[in-house]
């Protein structure tokens, strides 16, 4: 009953940890949120005003030019009185022009003008302006600029100093959305004689602004909410049709209404009185503010924003990001907890009802982790026939490793050849072979088979973590090897199976460096060899491609000793160049070359010279025909103790002890048996 209790008060306190942290999370992106949302319109303002600032420098600049100055003054001193057609004929017009035309074309003014405090103009590109009087330009700027100030306007729409450009297809008669750019004209004697005016594009440099965020969409409103500059959502706009589509861009073709429905989804505007959006309505009663919360945009798209009215312009600057990519993360987070929650609910329903099951075969599943006197602590690996796992004797605590085969596995052939390795491997005493200690049968029918422990990595993990092997310390593993295999050899068995990847080196017993072969599955004695496919009518070959004898592969019934001689050269060769003899993927492919092709020489791999004496062994192991390699291993290990070599122990134990933190990272046995192909049956009695 207590354990039933203490199940409903954990889960009870997960449900409410779990409701803390979603309320935590909902606070603290929505507070990162108004953060990003203040910083992206204070980013905004700050390049509006450094904007506003180079345009009034600009004009600043201009208007104080001596020649701009002295041909208005000495124009309005002789010739202040004429009529428009004798100012168009003027050379001051013709001068003037050349000057501020360049002006305008790299600042992409639409126009200039200079106008006399009469309010008359005197210069324009314009001809049709040339001698007018300004009606429509507001008085205020106008009177401010003949008070000595460089002034700049808000957008606002006029048919004063209009676009030449033909692209844009405007009536005479249509007004244009304007900026205006004014500073004073001063005389000799430091009078205002005149004032320059330079007519900008809201759509050019002033929306630019706004465009820079592309994580937002920024855009300038006015009192009366219509937009000031162009947006990112034109294509849209034009779309649905809140825009023509012959409009360039919305600046003054577009009010900020909340249409009360999503137009991006298709849906009609069924009110006709409509109100301003959520943030122009607050802008244009507060100064500044933010919503986080969510609001429909002109478009009915949901979104958050803020805003600042800026009252020296009278305009009003806006930020606003669509609430679901704004709050992605939160959904994404809020539908985690749910799914979590909902796994949670179900995980405690099968919790209570499992936990009756889990106790009462909890015994049983302990002693199902037993095999024999033998305790598993991990599993090390998986081969073709069974699995490896590292385990504990339970009154000698040695720590061994422990092969089997599971029910599923058992076949005629499987256990024939998992009782013959364990009955060979046992034969055999030398250091460098494998040692084993115990064979049995459980209970449930599993067999398994109890060997020592070999902490380390094999030949093949090595050439693979480092590439190729030092010379010298090759014909040290190669010695091992051979003497291993010799004491087969000398009993008149056969390995069949010898590669890098069966053959494990490490420390033992203070030494480094030391070689064990393993894996006696498809040893046989060489007088059991002909008796192997007395039953068959052309046999089975077996065997790695990379590593098996030509003779194997065409003669399987008459293999000796010298099948393995090949192999232990095919071994040597691959940790002197990093490199198999025969490099390919495909098994067939590797089986024809080891019959037909001649190797390539080590020291022609490697593009340098190698030990000749090494690399004579290693050859000579290698020739197709048996009778040209050495008789048997411990011929080759007399071969290989005569070759000069400075690999002894002292050397090992450096290697080992810089290497022994790092040695077992980064290797990927999946990667390693990209690169080798695994041992093979070919059973040639199989008939489709």
């Amino acid at each position: 009953m207590q354990k039933w209790m203490l199940l409903g008060v954990v889960s009870f306190i997960l449900v409410v940890v779990s409701l803390g942290m979603n309320s935590l999370i909902d606070r603290v992106i929505k507070n990162k949120l108004s953060r990003d949302l203040d910083i992206n319109l204070g980013n905004t303002y700050m390049m509006l005003q450094l904007w506003i600032e180079a345009q009034k420098s600009a004009a600043t600049s201009k208007g104080l030019e001596r020649k701009v100055r002295s041909l208005t003054q000495t124009f309005l001193e002789t010739d202040s009185g004429n009529s428009s057609q004798k100012i168009l004929e003027s050379n001051f017009l013709d001068v003037i022009r050349q000057h501020l035309r360049p002006m305008c074309r790299v600042y992409g003014y639409t126009d200039f003008a200079i106008i006399t405090p009469q309010k008359k103009i005197i210069a324009s590109l314009n001809d049709h302006l040339i001698g007018s009087t300004i009606t429509s330009l507001q008085m205020k700027f106008f009177d401010r600029i003949l008070q000595g100030e460089t002034v700049l306007t808000s957008p606002f729409l006029s048919d004063f100093l209009k676009t030449l450009d033909s692209s844009l297809h405007l009536d005479s008669s249509e007004q244009q959305a304007l900026i205006l750019s004014g500073t004073p004209l001063y005389n000799t004697a430091g009078d205002i004689i005149a004032a320059l005016i330079f007519g900008i594009q809201p759509q050019m440099d002033f929306s630019t602004i706004f465009q820079v965020n592309n994580t937002s969409h920024n855009y300038a409103f006015d009192a009366d909410g219509w937009m000031l500059s162009s947006s990112v959502h034109n294509d849209q706009i034009r779309e649905i049709g809140l825009i023509t589509s012959k409009d360039v861009h919305p600046i003054y073709k577009l009010k900020i209404l909340d249409p009360k429905c999503n137009l991006l989804k298709g849906e009609e505007v069924t009110h006709e009185d409509l109100s301003f959006t959520y943030l122009v309505t607050n802008a244009l009663k507060t100064s500044k503010g933010f919503n986080v919360d969510g609001y429909r945009d002109f478009r009915g798209v949901p979104v958050i924003g803020a805003w600042m009215w800026v009252e020296d312009y009278k305009i009003g600057i806006a930020t606003e990001i669509e609430l679901d990519e704004a709050y992605a993360t939160l959904y994404s987070f809020r539908r985690l907890f749910w799914y979590l929650f909902l796994l949670l609910a179900i995980s405690g329903f099968v919790l209570l009802i499992s936990l009756y099951i889990i106790m009462h075969f909890y015994k049983k599943a302990k002693v199902a982790q037993q095999f024999g006197q033998y305790k598993i602590i991990d599993k090390i690996g998986k081969g073709g026939m069974g699995e490896v796992y590292k385990a504990s004797h339970a009154t000698l605590r040695r720590i061994t490793a422990l092969k089997l085969i599971q029910p599923h596995q058992i076949s005629e052939e499987n256990v024939k050849r998992f009782e013959q390795e364990v009955q060979l491997t046992s034969r055999l005493t030398h250091p460098n072979t494998i040692a084993v200690y115990d064979y049995g049968r459980t209970p449930k029918g599993i067999f398994y088979y109890v060997m020592e422990y070999l902490p380390g990595i094999t030949l093949s993990e090595l050439v693979y973590k480092n590439g190729a092997v030092d010379e010298s310390r090759v014909m040290y593993f190669l010695t091992q090897v051979c003497s291993s295999v010799a004491e087969a050899h000398s009993i008149g068995l056969i390995h069949r199976d010898i590669k890098p990847a069966n053959i494990m080196i490490g420390e033992r017993g203070g030494i480094y460096d030391f070689v064990k072969v393993l894996d006696f599955g498809l040893a046989r004695e060489i007088n059991d060899i002909s008796r192997e496919y007395a039953d068959h009518e052309n046999g089975a070959i077996y065997g790695s491609p990379h590593y098996i004898a030509p003779e194997a592969l065409l003669n399987p019934k008459e293999i000796d000793q010298k099948c393995d001689i090949y192999a232990i050269g095919a071994v040597g060769y691959f940790l002197l160049t990093g490199k198999h003899v025969f490099n390919s993927k495909d098994a067939a492919e590797v089986c024809r070359h080891q019959i037909k092709t001649i190797p390539r020489l080590p020291s022609e791999v490697l593009g340098r010279e190698v030990n000749k004496e090494l690399e004579d062994i290693i050859m000579r192991c290698l020739k197709k025909k048996p009778r040209e390699r050495p008789l048997n291993a411990q011929v080759l290990y007399e071969l290989l103790k005569d070759c000069k070599s400075d690999w002894e122990q002292n050397k090992a134990r450096i290697w080992w002890r810089e290497n022994a933190e790092n040695i077992y990272k980064g290797l990927d046995s999946s990667r390693i048996k990209d690169h080798n192909l695994e041992t093979i049956t070919i059973d040639f009695t199989m008939r489709s």
